[in-house]
């Protein structure tokens, strides 16, 4: 059983805690149980309720940076594996991955209405490489470090004009 098999995978502090419950309960009830109740104790363990918000809060919050979707989605899942209730069912994962992308490309997908995570993330992957060849997303620091520049370069002359001479 899945029970079984994770139980055995088990070391240190979780060990203990696991023969801690098979002397309470006797070792065939532990195992016994189900999968569903095995992680609710797991979880009620060793994922405290304020550690869970943090969870909630952070995928409530990722947003996709740029035009880097790979990095979006990699993170995405990790978060989707871990509060897996913010993405149950389906139309929630959907709905959930979408409202992180970049204002544009959710615009597309959204419309699409797309049935399947699958399909929201390959749309967003193809829009989001278009994007790139098209000029669309362009990296903020190399246009900050632009504008920077001009603005020193134009001003190197006037700051001595400007400033008033000591008599």
């Amino acid at each position: 059983s899945q029970v079984e098999f994770a139980s055995s995978m088990l070391q240190g502090r979780a060990l203990t805690w696991w023969n801690t419950l098979v002397q309470t309960r006797g070792r065939a009830a532990a195992i016994a149980q189900s999968w569903e109740d095995f992680k609710k104790l797991l979880m009620e363990e060793y994922c405290p309720d304020d550690e869970v918000e943090k969870l909630e809060s952070e995928f409530w919050n990722h947003k996709m940076v740029g035009s880097d979707i790979n990095g979006y989605i990699a993170k995405f899942h990790e978060l989707a594996r871990l509060v897996p209730h913010m993405v149950t069912p389906e139309s929630q994962r959907v709905n959930r991955y979408t409202r992180g992308l970049t204002s544009k490309i959710k615009a597309h997908v959204t419309s699409s209405q797309p049935a399947t995570i699958q399909g929201a993330m390959s749309m967003a992957n193809r829009l989001t490489t278009d994007g790139i060849k098209d000029g669309f997303f362009r990296k903020k620091e190399n246009v900050g470090n632009k504008k920077r520049s001009n603005d020193q370069s134009r001003n190197r002359g006037r700051d001595d004009r400007n400033k008033r001479q000591r008599t």
